[in-house]
C-alpha cells in the first residue's frame, strides 16, 4: 500500500491495468450523477490518473477476472476487498498528516465510486454471475469498511446514496413479457431483489453515520431526507424505506438528530420551491 502511494505516475502492470481503467470510468460516471460533489470528484479523477497503482489497488477485487462463483469465493472476495482497500485507505490517511491532506479523501472517493460502479454494472448485466458476485460482496462489505474508515466525507456519502438509484432497474425487472420463460422471470426477480438489498445497505450506512459520527450527522441526514423526498434518485420502495428511516429511526434518536432532520426537511422544501419557480413555464 505504501509503495503504491509512493510510486506516483508509474503505470499499472497489464494484469491490473483493467482495474485502473475501471476506477477512472467509475469516477467519470459518478461525476455525471453527482453534480453537487463534482469539484471533489474531479480532484479524485485527477488523482487516479496520476496514481494508476493506487486506483488499480482500490478496484482490483471489484474487477471481473473470469473466475467461477461459489459461496467460498463470495466470502473470499469480501475479505480480500476489505484487506486491500482498507490498507490503501489507512496508508493514505497516515500520509495525509505529512503530505497532501486531501490524499485520503480522494482515495475514499475512488473506492466508493468503484463499489457503486460495480453494483451498476451488475444491475445492467443481471446474467453475468461474476459481476453479481462481486457487487453483492462489495455492497455487503461496504458498511463494515466505512464503519472502520478513519473518517468519511460528505462527497463519499453522496456516492453511497447513488446505490439507491435503482428505479429503472426495478421497472425493467418488474416488466413481464409474453415470451418470458419461467427461468428468465426467476432471474429477473433475483436481480431486482439483489439491487434492492444493495440499496438498503446504503441506507444502513447513512443510519450508522448519523448515529456514530457526529461531525457528519448532518450530511448523512441530508442524504437520507433527499432520498425520501425523491430529489436523489431511488425506487419507490427505497424512498419509502428512507422515509421510515428518517421519521421512525433517526428523528426519535435524540434532540440533535431531530434538529438535523428538521433542518434537512426545510432544505428540501426550499429546493422544491426554487425548482417550481425556475420551471414554472414547463409545469404550466
Amino acid at each position: 500500500a505504501r509503495l503504491a502511494l509512493t510510486l506516483v505516475g508509474v503505470k499499472a502492470a497489464s494484469e491490473i491495468e483493467r482495474s485502473h481503467v475501471m476506477t477512472v470510468e467509475a469516477v467519470e460516471s459518478s461525476i455525471k450523477k453527482n453534480a453537487e460533489t463534482e469539484e471533489e470528484l474531479a480532484g479524485a479523477l485527477e488523482f487516479a490518473l496520476e496514481n494508476p497503482l493506487v486506483s488499480s489497488s482500490l478496484a482490483y477485487d471489484l474487477t471481473p477476472k473470469g473466475l467461477s462463483s461459489d459461496e467460498n469465493e463470495v466470502s473470499n472476495a469480501a475479505a480480500s476487498t476489505s484487506a486491500l482497500a482498507m490498507r490503501i485507505l489507512n496508508e493514505a490517511y497516515v500520509c495525509s498528516f505529512n503530505e497532501d491532506k486531501a490524499k485520503y479523501e480522494k482515495c475514499l472517493d475512488l473506492f466508493v465510486s468503484s463499489v457503486v460502479n460495480a453494483c451498476d454494472l451488475s444491475n445492467q448485466n443481471p446474467k453475468d454471475n461474476e459481476r453479481k458476485r462481486i457487487a453483492n460482496a462489495a455492497a455487503s462489505s461496504l458498511p463494515h469498511q466505512l464503519g472502520a474508515a478513519p473518517f468519511l466525507t460528505p462527497s463519499s456519502l453522496n456516492l453511497v446514496s447513488s446505490l439507491c438509484d435503482i428505479d429503472e432497474v426495478v421497472k425493467k425487472f418488474s416488466t413481464k413479457t409474453p415470451s418470458q420463460t419461467i427461468a428468465e422471470a426467476a432471474a429477473a426477480r433475483t436481480a431486482k431483489a439483489a439491487a434492492e438489498k444493495r440499496a438498503t445497505a446504503a441506507l444502513l450506512i447513512l443510519r450508522d453515520v448519523a448515529f456514530q459520527r457526529d461531525a457528519l450527522r448532518g450530511s448523512a441526514v441530508d442524504c437520507a431526507v433527499a432520498i425520501a423526498s425523491g430529489r436523489l434518485p431511488a425506487s419507490a420502495q427505497i424512498e419509502d424505506k428512507a422515509l421510515k428511516l428518517v421519521m421512525n429511526v433517526i428523528f426519535p434518536k435524540n434532540v440533535d438528530c431531530a434538529d438535523k432532520v428538521i433542518t434537512s426537511a426545510a432544505k428540501e422544501l426550499e429546493f422544491a420551491t426554487r425548482f417550481a419557480i425556475e420551471n414554472h413555464e414547463k409545469i404550466k
